[in-house]
């Protein structure tokens, strides 16, 4: 799975903000923040990546246990598919 490229992702005061480039609408009641761990995923997806790809991934940068990472990148993904900002 690979992210929509009309989207970026920027640092604001100690927060990531996913933001949509020009020619995109903008519903400020639903900017979209990401937590680190998120970003971190996000940023992932900017080259095509596999479930248990990001799961490693996730696992070895935060050394958690691999079942609590790909418990955070099935819901990341579910999410990111619910607002389509992911293709498969």
């Amino acid at each position: 799975m690979i992210r929509k490229s009309n989207f970026v992702l920027r640092g604001v005061a100690g927060e990531f903000v996913l933001v949509p480039l020009k020619n995109q609408l903008v519903n400020l009641n639903s900017i979209l923040t990401f937590n680190e761990s998120a970003a971190y995923l996000w940023e992932l997806l900017e080259n095509d990546c596999t479930v248990n790809e990001l799961v490693s991934f996730l696992s070895n940068k935060y050394h958690i246990a691999s079942s609590d990472a790909k418990n955070d990148v099935e819901f990341f993904i579910k999410q990111m598919k619910k607002l389509d900002l992911i293709d498969m």
